[in-house]
């Protein structure tokens, strides 16, 4: 077993007033399970889309990992980064698949702490626009939004040359 230890911190200032939470001392832990470590930095050209991380692949061979507990990207460059919500699934398996994509600051990390997450569902086959809004609209709703993980993770930024450094932990 091995343990993750996080200090995050922002303070903001704005006409006059400051906002601050965290602490710069006091690091939150948690524990991990297993000890694969995935620790790969990048250097990827201009719009070029680039995959970082495909879970599920055999830690041992060096590979990717099966999941991940802990997930930290940072780069250079601002870019673009998507999480793909249950591969290869379909309508009628009611486990659709589901892209999200984060736009992100230079040298600011992006942190998750495990790849849990939602499916679409199968929006209430058969996939109608009035269907897909409501299972938007109740996204909490476990039936219509089974549980997933994210499964592959990609990259993307318009110029120059992104170096980009991914770390996960499961």
């Amino acid at each position: 077993m091995a343990n993750v230890s996080l200090t995050q911190h922002f303070t903001y200032t704005v006409n006059g007033v400051t906002y601050t939470a965290g602490s710069t001392t006091t690091a939150q832990s948690y524990s991990i399970d297993q000890e694969h470590v995935f620790d790969r930095t990048y250097r990827i050209a201009a719009t070029t889309i680039t995959e970082l991380l495909s879970c599920g692949a055999n830690p041992e061979t060096g590979d990717n990992l099966p999941n991940f507990d802990f997930l930290w990207i940072q780069s250079n460059m601002a870019g673009e980064i998507q999480f793909l919500c249950n591969e290869g699934g379909t309508v009628a398996g009611n486990n659709l698949e589901d892209g999200m994509v984060f736009k992100v600051k230079p040298d600011i990390p992006f942190i998750l702490v495990n790849d849990d997450s939602r499916t679409l569902g199968d929006c209430v086959n058969p996939m109608t626009e009035s269907n897909y809004a409501t299972e938007i609209d109740l996204w909490e709703d476990t039936a219509r939004n089974p549980a997933g993980v994210i499964d592959r993770i990609e990259w993307y930024h318009g110029s120059d040359v992104a170096v980009v450094r991914v770390v996960a932990f499961t």
